[in-house]
């Protein structure tokens, strides 16, 4: 049927039609829209017989993955870039265990400098890894390569990536013949695991191999790799059959008969060559392309033979070995080693830089007239290149790499916030009373919470630590409004962190902090941690709570909107329940997030018996500055979680920000207290209690709760979360009726401060 789709819409459909058992989702951009609608199409019951995880890090989707492969059900997942690297070692494992999944990689470059548009470094860098490798040159063949990866994967029990370029392919809109229920049944036929974990027939998979058989295992895991180049020619020739078109296989030829000079490319790029080479041979120059569509494995013996008339080889390359060349370039040279062939690797498209014809043609014509260099770098600005280099040789303190690039472009301008008014126009918030660490000028949504959040906090540690405070920013929301390159809001020293890892890396500023201070004296510098609860609750827990376990000194502030809101509104650990998402859609008999679910951080800080913990408010900014001041008194860990809604994520309006925080903390659904040591020391009482109607009424994400078709028992339910706080957290009473018993190791660690 054809239907003019977003391209993930239609790489849904067709993961759907393939009837997997097993989804496995976290969000990451450009391939979050797929497992959204993988998960609305669960959720709603259209895709039988599947259970959709919503996972805490790519790490655990791949792992998720393993799991269920090894049980004997149909699993996919999909990632992109820093996530792909995330889960590197369970995608090794994948493989090694030979478990037929298929994961689509939306390919986006890797940071750092961090980077959200597409290249192929991602996939790319997991070329070893042991999974094959199938490139979508559209998104038709997009749709194509998945129905035909399920039946690649477990034909051969080998793990398949199917990549499609980010963005340019995954956001696009176009025209896609989505098959049949009844079509894809035909060409893949159930599920049939060569292994699998049965009651009935016990075998152990994944013990450990000694030198003694270790090379033949990697020997047969490589020759069943290369039975893959006719696995996947064979299921491109049925699907052709079974459909009618021609999609996937190994190589596509354009135009090669008769042309001295052949493009090599994979990817989307295809199309804008195919266009290059109809320009120029109505110019009567004659260039021809092969489209690599197999990339694990690599079909070298074909690839030689189509290049057999051939005396010049252009490898459009959309990754850098760096210090080496293109990637794919290197495959190309060992293909063709016994051939006479000039093979020049072309570097084009890094970070999401377009890839034009007229670069194009250029460079088509300097190789064909015999100008063009080995490795070329499509598009460079040379004489910026150059002006960095020169003062890189004059002054050793240049600062950080990319940002020094910029100082010399003329279309772009480095500032902080209010650098750039004149002091009469500046905002209210610079005065002598702040430090303006967070200034104006950055991005945030009108009404942002985490922006008001954040502002107070690291004024307010500015201030306890007068002035030495440096902070590391985990990738989200505040990282992405506060710093779009080549701008920043921040006038601290501040550092960008990867998702997971926010709370490792202050503790390991804050150990080269005590060294300095030791060495060279002078005041102790602090350190200041900050994450989105996305960033906190999931994918970087562990680090926090090895933080927490070492007692480092850090204070980690935990910025709450209860979602992933950078990447799109997904559902977090922090999300509270029946609350619609992107991943917890209106389907089903219980529509939005389940019951049952999510993580209390503030009180699994307190069970490591940490120095301080505390929640707050932005609904309070006065109670807010004197928590993060207390927590600066105190060495050893820190925790401070506070809630800041989100007006775009939660359906809100902006004016409504501070109201939605007073009206979750005077409910009940937000009690804000102290602890020290495991025991909680103040509470904060509801001063006049609200109904929680009052507070969900005024988000959409709560709005199928209301009205009248509305689930009762779930407003019921969520009322009672509130009442339970109510009694534990003693938020009316004098007492807490629910006293909650300290961490045992919280008394040594006082005793010992």
């Amino acid at each position: 049927m054809l239907k003019q789709i977003q391209g993930s819409q239609g790489v849904a459909q067709a993961i759907a039609l393939c009837r997997p058992e097993v989804i496995c989702a976290y969000p990451i951009s450009p391939q979050t829209h797929i497992v959204e609608a993988l998960g609305a199409l669960t959720g709603s019951g259209k895709l039988e017989d599947c259970e959709f995880i919503n996972v805490e890090s790519e790490f655990a989707a791949m792992s998720v993955a393993i799991g269920s492969s090894v049980a004997g059900a149909r699993s996919y997942t999909a990632t992109a870039s820093q996530g792909l690297l995330f889960m590197a070692e369970a995608v090794y494992n994948a493989s090694g265990l030979g478990l037929p999944i298929v994961m689509t990689v939306a390919s986006r470059s890797i940071g750092a400098p961090i980077n959200i548009w597409n290249d192929h470094s991602d996939s790319l860098s997991q070329r070893d890894s042991g999974w094959l490798q199938i490139f979508a040159e559209d998104n038709q063949e997009a749709v194509d390569m998945h129905i035909q990866a399920f039946k690649i994967a477990e034909e051969l029990s080998i793990p398949i990536m199917v990549c499609m370029d980010g963005f340019v392919l995954t956001h696009a809109y176009e025209r896609m013949d989505i098959p049949t229920q009844e079509q894809v049944d035909a060409y893949l036929p159930p599920y049939d695991p060569r292994q699998k974990l049965d009651v009935n027939h016990p075998v152990s998979i994944g013990a450990m191999v000694g030198p003694e058989a270790f090379t033949e295992v990697r020997y047969l895991f490589h020759h069943h790799t290369i039975e893959a180049l006719q696995a996947i020619e064979k299921a491109s020739e049925d699907f052709e059959k079974a459909f009618g078109r021609k999609s996937g296989g190994l190589l596509s030829p354009y135009k090669i008969e008769g042309a001295d000079t052949i493009v090599l490319a994979l990817g989307s790029v295809i199309g804008t060559i195919k266009d290059t080479i109809d320009e120029m041979e109505k110019e009567g120059k004659k260039v021809g392309l092969i489209g690599i569509k197999s990339y694990r494995p690599f079909p070298d013996k074909q690839l030689a033979e189509l290049l057999k008339g051939a005396k010049k080889v252009v490898v459009i390359d959309r990754a850098l070995q760096v210090g080496i060349g293109g990637v794919v370039t290197d495959d190309v040279i060992r293909a063709t080693r016994k051939m006479d062939l000039d093979i020049f690797s072309v570097i084009a498209g890094l970070g999401g830089r377009p890839i034009t014809k007229k670069g194009l043609k250029d460079v088509f014509n300097k190789a064909m007239n015999g100008e063009l260099e080995e490795l070329y770098f499509l598009d460079l600005d040379k004489e910026l290149v150059e002006k960095q280099l020169k003062r890189e040789k004059e002054d050793r303190h240049t600062g950080p790499l990319a940002e020094a690039v910029v100082r010399d472009s003329v279309s772009i301008t480095f500032t902080v916030g209010n650098r750039l008014l004149d002091p009469s126009q500046r905002s209210g918030q610079a005065n002598i009373e702040r430090f303006n660490s967070l200034n104006s000028g950055h991005r945030a949504c009108q009404g942002c919470g985490e922006a008001l959040g954040a502002r107070y906090t690291v004024d307010a540690a500015m201030k306890a630590t007068d002035g030495n405070l440096i902070a590391a920013n985990a990738t989200g929301c505040l990282e992405v409004f506060s710093t779009p390159y080549p701008e920043t809001s921040w006038q601290l020293p501040w550092f960008h962190s990867l998702f997971g890892n926010t709370a490792a890396v202050g503790t390991g500023m804050a150990a080269a902090m005590r060294v300095k201070a030791k060495k060279n004296g002078g005041p102790l510098v602090r350190v200041l941690a900050q994450g989105g609860d996305g960033g906190t609750t999931d994918i970087g827990f562990g680090c926090l709570s090895g933080m927490f376990e070492r007692n480092d000194d850090v204070l980690y502030v935990c910025y709450d909107n209860e979602g992933y809101m950078n990447t799109g509104v997904q559902r977090s650990s922090a999300t509270p329940p029946a609350v619609r998402t992107a991943t917890t859609q209106i389907v089903g008999s219980h529509p939005g997030n389940a019951f049952g679910q999510g993580k209390e951080v503030p009180l699994i800080a307190m069970a490591h018996g940490i120095p301080y913990v505390a929640t707050a408010s932005i609904a309070d900014l006065r109670d807010l500055e004197r928590k993060v001041k207390k927590a600066m008194t105190f060495h050893g860990a820190r925790y401070i979680h506070v809630l800041v809604p989100c007006p775009l994520g939660w359906g809100a309006a902006s004016k409504d920000t501070v109201k939605l925080a007073r009206l979750a903390q005077e409910s009940g659904l937000f009690p804000v207290f102290e602890a020290e040591y495991g025991e909680i020391t103040n509470v904060t009482k509801i001063r006049k209690l609200a109904p929680v109607e009052d507070y969900m009424k005024l988000q959409k994400r709560y709005a199928h709760l209301f009205g009248p078709k509305a689930d009762q028992s779930a407003l019921i339910r969520i009322k009672a979360i509130a009442e339970r706080n109510i009694r534990r957290f003693g938020l009316l009473g004098d007492e807490r009726s629910e006293p909650m018993p300290p961490a045992v190791q919280a008394d040594e660690r006082a005793d010992r401060l």
